[in-house]
């Protein structure tokens, strides 16, 4: 690996590392760009992907000499194409060693799936506006906010002005961004120590992490981290890579921040658990659907079971909700067949297991709410709060697998998978998958061999950004904050 990857790190020695990154900066899909990301796609010879460029960007950091923001009137050049062209090969070379049977290019896919399609099923508003009212949960916040060292509104509200800018011009100069309307003092300080690191930091971590081999591609890319870079001897003058790493970086970002502090874990599922119930209530009309939230009742020998987190039912059919804010990890996105994989299904497997026994639990009226189906067919959801893309078949076999062995371990009978239903959903799909069953009922949008006409999604909560920021949304005028339109 290191032989076919060594030409594109010579290449890179040669060049420019702000000739590099402007033009990486100049081809990144921003934020609304959906038609022209989406011609992208359709023509990734001529056009590099999201995907190419953040990589190509590590190496830039990585290989490249310079300074990050040059004199003004310095000509400089980068040959962009060529670079391109290394990642290819490299990725063609990659495959030729490793893939030599129709089940290494099955397996090969998994790392693709999760290095691909976050850059393109990805709504950045909604994505702010969800971590926003998660982060923003009263026992949440009050873990968090010390911590970062900034309020979640002064959060978002400079997330959104950093973002906003970087978008049109890749260099800020962080001073400028004291004077933010709202922000309390020392917020901006807080929010760059947050987001921002110098280029020889970055390039240490990037040597550190990165190996040669097959994963090449696949590992953790330190922009994530700090997407906006500077020189040490000049830490005002910014270089914001892509407003997309920004507003990742903080949102799911901040959960590689905070999840140690004591108290998170509790704190973070009640946030998560309230944000899907508001959820719930924003997309399904009260006059056609029951939303409950069960409460927690007692099970042999005293011992308290909390039961399924919501309950949803109309003349067509319950489902039961259970909440997880699980999230795949690093190691297990960079093959379809490693322990930590393994180990992590395993983990969703329990969740639906937990999820079968509050449903058979209901329907033995061990649980207070007195439930009854009246004939009416159940489904089992499990929702986490980011997308798993356990999209390959094999790994849609080895979770159902091990479903079907939690619930023999369990002693429930085993028709119960196949008698309700499951379906795992992310966030995203769970806040747009309730708005079509407010369309057509829970029977047709949760029969697996149903079909039906899906979207257009609208926004849950168009009122977020100004209670949020209400002297920001005060200033602009309300309609402004409220006008976004989901993708």
């Amino acid at each position: 690996m290191y032989s076919d990857y060594k030409p594109f790190r010579n290449s890179l020695r040669k060049q420019n590392l702000y000739a590099g990154l402007a033009c990486v900066w100049k081809h990144m899909s921003r934020l609304g760009d959906a038609q022209k990301n989406s011609v992208r796609l359709q023509d990734l010879a001529q056009y590099p992907a999201d995907w190419e460029l953040e990589l190509l960007a590590r190496e830039i950091i990585l290989n490249c000499a310079g300074s990050v923001v040059p004199s003004d009137g310095t000509k400089l050049s980068f040959d962009f194409g060529q670079s391109v062209n290394h990642i290819r090969r490299i990725s063609e070379a990659v495959s030729e060693k490793t893939i030599h049977s129709p089940e290494d290019a099955f397996n090969s896919m998994h790392p693709l799936i999760h290095q691909q399609i976050s850059w393109q099923d990805d709504a950045s508003l909604e994505r702010i506006l969800r971590y926003a009212k998660i982060m923003q949960h009263g026992s949440l916040a009050k873990i968090v906010e010390p911590a970062l060292g900034i309020s979640i509104a002064d959060l978002y509200k400079l997330g959104l002005a950093v973002g906003g800018a970087i978008s049109k011009d890749p260099k800020i100069l962080s001073s400028n961004y004291n004077q933010t309307p709202g922000i309390t003092l020392g917020a901006d300080q807080a929010f760059f120590k947050l987001v921002s690191a110098d280029i020889a930091s970055l390039r240490k971590e990037a040597r550190n992490t990165k190996p040669f081999d097959q994963h090449w591609a696949f590992t953790y890319n330190p922009l994530r981290g700090k997407p906006l870079v500077y020189n040490a001897s000049e830490p005002d003058k910014l270089f914001g890579i892509s407003e997309k790493l920004l507003i990742w970086r903080i949102t799911d970002g901040l959960y590689y921040d905070i999840y140690r502090l004591l108290g998170f874990s509790a704190a973070w599922g009640e946030a998560f658990d309230c944000y899907i119930g508001d959820v719930l209530k924003a997309a399904l009309p009260s006059s056609i659907f029951r939303i409950r939230k069960p409460q927690p009742y007692k099970m042999a020998k005293g011992k308290i079971h909390h039961g399924t987190d919501w309950l949803i039912s109309d003349t067509t059919g319950h489902v039961f909700v259970e909440c997880k804010t699980k999230r795949l990890t690093l190691d297990a996105k960079l093959s379809s067949e490693n322990s930590c994989l393994e180990k992590d299904i395993k983990t969703l497997a329990q969740c639906f297991v937990q999820n079968y026994k509050n449903i058979n639990d209901a329907f033995n009226g061990l649980s207070d709410d007195a439930f009854q189906a009246n004939g009416l067919p159940v489904f089992c959801v499990v929702v986490t709060l980011e997308n798993w893309r356990l999209d390959l078949p094999k790994l849609k076999d080895k979770l159902d697998s091990l479903i079907n062995q939690g619930v023999s371990l369990e002693k429930m009978p085993p028709s119960i998978i196949k008698d309700y239903p499951y379906m795992l959903l992310s966030t995203q799909q769970f806040e747009r998958h309730f708005q079509d069953v407010a369309r057509h009922g829970i029977f047709d949008s949760f029969m697996p061999d149903k079909n039906i006409s899906r979207g257009s999604y609208q926004p849950l909560f168009p009122d977020a950004l100004a209670e949020l920021m209400p002297d920001i949304a005060k200033a602009a005028g309300l309609d402004q904050f409220k006008t976004y339109k989901s993708r």
